[in-house]
């Protein structure tokens, strides 16, 4: 069940009076048209194109990365229609696997959050809600619920009180207790 984040939540806590998001944690990946590079000496070099058929040539919306698989383990979304939105590179962004497979909603995907203390498990956000895979992407569970039926844009999952919130486009912020 998700509760608005200022009114409804029913666990002791403060209200959320700002909310400030860590973008992009790994900084990796520049998307450029119908390129990819990567950088791991903070913009001084930058790869070749690391485009592949795999990995459509769209915006990145979200790239995420858990210390507990390494650095080299990333998750990206993909917006746009007409091509699965959730990629997974073991190798740094070498290549590429699609982990969305097309069993996720053909919408554009904003957010994706990989669980640390649980790094099996990702989320991610989308136009149609948020989505669950408990198994790295080889299945995908709707728990959107009673969310708003509008653009999930941004996930932020808060460890030390287990919630993953969800902001909206419009609609406010939620929490839901994973």
């Amino acid at each position: 069940m998700w509760f608005r984040a200022r009114s409804a939540w029913p666990y002791r806590e403060a209200p959320v009076h700002k909310l400030v998001l860590e973008r992009n944690r790994v900084k990796r990946d520049l998307p450029v048209p119908k390129a990819r590079a990567r950088c791991r000496d903070g913009g001084e070099t930058w790869s070749a194109n690391l485009a592949s058929a795999t990995l459509p040539g769209h915006s990145i919306t979200r790239i995420d990365s858990t210390e507990k698989l390494g650095a080299d383990f990333l998750f990206v979304t993909v917006a746009n229609f007409g091509h699965s939105h959730v990629f997974c590179s073991r190798d740094g962004g070498k290549t590429w696997e699609d982990v969305d497979k097309g069993r996720l909603p053909d919408v554009p995907h904003h957010a994706v959050v990989i669980r640390p203390d649980q790094p099996q498990t990702v989320y991610v956000g989308n136009d149609a809600g948020v989505f669950v895979s408990h198994d790295f992407g080889v299945t995908w569970g709707n728990m959107t619920q009673n969310l708003p039926n509008v653009s999930i844009v941004d996930l932020v999952l808060q460890e030390k009180d287990g919630t993953l919130s969800a902001a909206t486009y419009g609609r406010s912020l939620w929490r839901t207790r994973i």
